[in-house]
């Protein structure tokens, strides 16, 4: 879907060699599915932030949640997995903010994925 032919996507044979019993989901493209739920149609531009705390190994089952601010200026999103030893809440897998306001393109950080920053 993404575009990615990375083979540990695509195969458990390959990312075996990596340390992965299974193949992942592309992180880019759990991100983006979970943008798509997070900004409401029509809210101004937006900045987005992802940080990938742990893979999603496929076949996968895995929740979404969000929480809107109070005041309507962004929401805090994650997607965990089922309950499992040690996360009897679920593993987060992803961890991200949408924030609405005036956007301007450019910043990037290690670690962390950043499309625009908001001034307000």
């Amino acid at each position: 879907m993404s575009g990615d032919y990375n083979p540990i996507h695509l195969h458990p044979l390959a990312a075996r060699p990596l340390g992965f019993p299974r193949a992942l989901a592309h992180g880019m493209w759990t991100f983006a599915r979970c943008a798509a739920e997070a900004v409401p149609p029509g809210a101004s531009p937006v900045r987005l932030t992802a940080a990938f705390r742990a893979p999603v190994l496929l076949p996968a089952t895995v929740t979404y949640t969000r929480r809107d601010a109070p005041d309507g200026t962004g929401s805090t999103l994650q997607l965990r997995g089922g309950p499992a030893a040690g996360h009897p809440e679920g593993r987060v897998h992803l961890y991200g903010t949408a924030r609405y306001g005036t956007v301007t393109y450019g910043t990037a950080r290690y670690g962390t994925v950043t499309y625009g920053t908001v001034t307000r």
